[in-house]
């Protein structure tokens, strides 16, 4: 079920029948979170954009889709979306939380470096929210949590250090979920001043359009393309992590 080999390895073995329901009544909710604004901690161009991009591209296709950037991109602003965007959501339903910005390693997981402002308007030290924290605190609902990340990573995530912080806190079954990361461990993720977006994000959505087979593994095939084009094989390598069968179909043209 796990896979944290890498790319091209996890492109192996999806499976096709995983207990989903009828794909005509799979709802699909998803949350884009874009942050430039990182002051003295390293301001970057494109990251709101390249969430804005997302986001347009995906309200043609999701049933709800919201977008928060900045000042909004804070830790609590985006947990209480979340807690809006999976109200309505049920087992086997499709949860997707886009994410460009500075990135960051926590306990064998992957976390997104949020920006930190209180009620007056005074910047505090960012914060980090991981893939855990939000895959643990919706396990309940067993949704399908497809995690797409334009930013650094340091390490691969360790699953069975998930499996047993749940264990830990009374909470042993995490649904598993699928985390795209736009490079591999110990690689940088950039950003294209000529196309005015992360070379990921604008090969991401590109190859959920342009794939010739209408699947998961075209898009992977896809997607694997549209990175060499941008003459990026080697320096940033997209890396799959996690439960591929999950979210085989979170993009309803499939």
């Amino acid at each position: 079920t796990f896979d944290a080999s890498g790319w091209a390895a996890s492109r192996v073995g999806v499976c096709g029948n995983c207990g989903n329901p009828a794909e005509d009544e799979v709802k699909r909710h998803a949350l884009m979170i874009g942050v430039n604004d990182y002051g003295s901690e390293g301001a970057l161009d494109f990251a709101r954009s390249d969430a804005e991009f997302v986001g347009n591209a995906f309200r043609r296709q999701y049933d709800r889709t919201v977008v928060v950037s900045d000042r909004d991109a804070t830790k609590t602003a985006v947990i209480s979306e979340l807690e809006q965007l999976t109200l309505d959501l049920n087992k086997g339903d499709v949860a997707f939380v886009y994410f460009s910005g500075h990135g960051s390693c926590a306990g064998g997981d992957h976390a997104m470096v949020l920006p930190n402002w209180d009620a007056r308007g005074r910047r505090g030290k960012s914060r980090i929210l991981t893939c855990y924290e939000i895959a643990s605190q919706f396990a309940a609902k067993e949704l399908n949590w497809f995690f797409v990340l334009d930013c650094c990573q340091q390490e691969a995530i360790d699953f069975p250090v998930w499996r047993r912080k749940g264990k830990d806190c009374g909470n042993p079954y995490i649904h598993p979920p699928l985390i795209l990361s736009s490079c591999a461990p110990g690689q940088l993720s950039r950003e294209s001043r000529n196309q005015r977006h992360g070379y990921f994000t604008r090969a991401f959505v590109d190859a959920l359009y342009d794939c010739e087979e209408k699947t998961f593994m075209g898009f992977c095939a896809s997607l694997d393309q549209k990175m060499e084009e941008l003459r990026l094989i080697g320096e940033q390598t997209p890396y799959l992590q996690g439960w591929v069968g999950a979210c085989a179909s979170f993009w309803p043209q499939w």
